[in-house]
């Protein structure tokens, strides 16, 4: 199975604005059965989306869980600054700078990247070492979407 690769271009540079969009897309593409793991740029990041993802949206509840805390079950959405991700996840969220460690069971791979020069300069080794393995990252720049335009 081809997996799929995204990336997506923040139009700010704020970690708050990362996190916020995280949260958003988490909300967005979480269906139970399907395992989600966020890979932090920090362990401090990733307690912050933790604590996000309890009060984002109030009337859905997001199942989730540092890694670290090693609950049995894990929840379907695992968060954590450690590379390697639980064997069984289907989507995999890089917001660290480093390329992921890309398992069998991963079927889709985001990029969430700030507008900023070096995570942007970071994000396109990445983006190179994606298509050296043969995939096709598709790349949303969310820089040119204008005020009050929504997709």
């Amino acid at each position: 199975m081809k997996k799929q690769v995204e990336f997506y271009i923040l139009n700010e540079n704020y970690t708050d604005k990362v996190d916020l969009f995280a949260c958003a897309l988490i909300e967005k593409i979480y269906v139970p059965r399907k395992r989600i793991y966020v890979r932090t740029q920090s362990h401090e990041q990733a307690l912050r989306l933790d604590e996000l993802l309890w009060t984002y949206e109030p009337s859905q509840f997001l199942p989730h869980q540092l890694k670290e805390e090693g609950l049995m079950p894990p929840a379907p959405i695992q968060l954590s600054d450690a590379p390697d991700c639980p064997s069984n996840i289907q989507i995999f969220i890089n917001l660290h700078v480093d390329f992921p460690v890309i398992t069998a069971s991963l079927q889709h791979i985001i990029e969430i990247v700030a507008n900023e020069e070096n995570a942007l300069q970071q994000a396109r080794e990445r983006y190179r070492l994606y298509r050296q393995q043969n995939m096709q990252p598709q790349y949303h720049d969310l820089r040119k979407k204008t005020e009050g335009k929504h997709s």
